[in-house]
C-alpha cells in the first residue's frame, strides 16, 4: 500500500472515495482525495450551520491540485477539524513525503455536484456533505498514455468553508500512529 495522497478506480462495497488512492492508481483515486460537504454540520458537532459560498467544485480542484504537487502542508490546512486535530499537520506532511505520488496531474474536470450523506473517517453516521465527481487526466510513469479516471470526493462544510477528509484507509493508519505508507 503506498502512502502518499492516491484514489483507487473503484471503492469497495458501499464507499466512496475520500481523498486517497490504491496502488499505481490507487494513489490516483482514493483523496482521497479527496472529502464530503453539509448544509448544517451542526449535525456532526463540527461546526456552524453557515453553509460555503465557494463552489464546492473549484475547493476539490485546489486541493487535487496540492496534493499532486506535493503541497501537502497547505492541503492539510484544508482537512476537517476532526482529522487536523488526529493527524497533527508536522505528521501528515512528514507520512505525505515518505511516499509522494508518482503520477503527474494533466488536468482536472468537475463532472458534477450532488449533495450525497457521508461519513467522516473516525466518525460513526453518515453527515451532508456534497459528492464531487471529478475526472483525472494523469501520467503514469509506467504507462506510456496519460490515464483518464473518474472519482467522487466527498466535501463537508465547517463553519462556513469546505473541508475534505483522509480515506478510511489512511485515516486508521494514522489513528493508529503509523504512516499510510508503513502498510
Amino acid at each position: 500500500m503506498g502512502g502518499g495522497s492516491g484514489f483507487s478506480p473503484t471503492p469497495a462495497d458501499g464507499q466512496t472515495w475520500c481523498l486517497r488512492y490504491a496502488g499505481p492508481v490507487r494513489r490516483l483515486a482514493g483523496l482521497a482525495v479527496l472529502a464530503t460537504l453539509a448544509m448544517a454540520l451542526a449535525t456532526a458537532g463540527c461546526g456552524g450551520d453557515e453553509a460555503p459560498q465557494d463552489d464546492p467544485g473549484a475547493f476539490v480542484r485546489s486541493v487535487v491540485a496540492e496534493i499532486y504537487a506535493g503541497d501537502s502542508a497547505t492541503a492539510w490546512e484544508a482537512l476537517h477539524p476532526r482529522h487536523q486535530e488526529a493527524v497533527p499537520r508536522a505528521r501528515y506532511v512528514q507520512c505525505e513525503r515518505l511516499a509522494p505520488l508518482q503520477e503527474k496531474l494533466r488536468h482536472i474536470e468537475v463532472v458534477g455536484i450532488s449533495d450525497s450523506p457521508s461519513t467522516v473517517p473516525g466518525d460513526d453516521g453518515a453527515v451532508d456533505s456534497k459528492a464531487v465527481e471529478v475526472t483525472l487526466l494523469v501520467k503514469l510513469p509506467e504507462v506510456e498514455e496519460p490515464q483518464e479516471i473518474t472519482h467522487t470526493v466527498h466535501v463537508f462544510a465547517v463553519d462556513g468553508s469546505w473541508t475534505w477528509v483522509i480515506g478510511p484507509t489512511d485515516f486508521a493508519s494514522y489513528a493508529s500512529g503509523r504512516c499510510p505508507s508503513d502498510g
